[in-house]
């Protein structure tokens, strides 16, 4: 499963100290139904919540909001 990973800029991150940001596929019998944006305040920690998009080109255009372009997410490969 490919995940984009990236920090957000210090001067994005809010009052809820959100740091990091994951975007992942949902996946449903066997096919991509949407992603999932997880927001944390630390990797090692679980994701303080987290926000669906239909498409990847919609989740990748909410990360603006937390001053990401497309070209900033770092891909993050598991299986």
């Amino acid at each position: 499963m490919v995940k984009y990973i990236r920090k957000i800029a210090q001067e994005y991150v809010s009052e809820e100290n959100i740091r990091w940001l994951v975007i992942q596929p949902h996946i449903h019998n066997n096919a991509v139904i949407g992603y999932y944006m997880y927001l944390h305040k630390d990797l090692n920690e679980h994701a303080m919540w987290d926000n669906w998009y239909q498409s990847l080109e919609i989740a990748f255009e909410a990360g603006e909001a937390y001053g990401l372009k497309k070209p900033d997410w770092k891909i993050l490969n598991s299986n």
